[in-house]
């Protein structure tokens, strides 16, 4: 449990980017598709996924290999995962709740 190549010191960066930029796509794709249900949200996610992503390329290039960048690319992972469940979760819910887009008074 504790011998895991991905966080050891020759982890290769290519080994967070790849997976993380694919869940990034698809959370972003995902966002872009839910702007006319819930827009606020959806842009908050579409940001925060692209700012995680690129800290994860800001730590490939100037965090030295090793443990320390191996960690820190598994917890910005883990934070692009997690912002993309729960604000999908709040757009979910937005979406059942029937809110309205505008509030026209007519």
């Amino acid at each position: 449990m504790r011998n895991q190549p991905a966080l050891g010191a020759n982890a290769g960066a290519a080994r967070w980017l790849i997976p993380s930029g694919i869940t990034g796509a698809v959370a972003v794709v995902l966002f872009a598709l839910s702007i006319p249900i819930a827009p606020a949200v959806a842009w908050i996610g579409i940001a925060l996924q692209v700012g995680l992503f690129v800290a994860m390329c800001i730590t490939a290039g100037f965090v030295r290999p090793g443990r320390y960048r191996s960690f820190t690319f598994a917890w910005l992972t883990i934070a692009m995962a997690a912002t993309a469940l729960v604000l999908l979760i709040v757009i979910l819910v937005i979406a059942w709740a029937g809110v309205p887009q505008s509030a026209s008074v007519g």
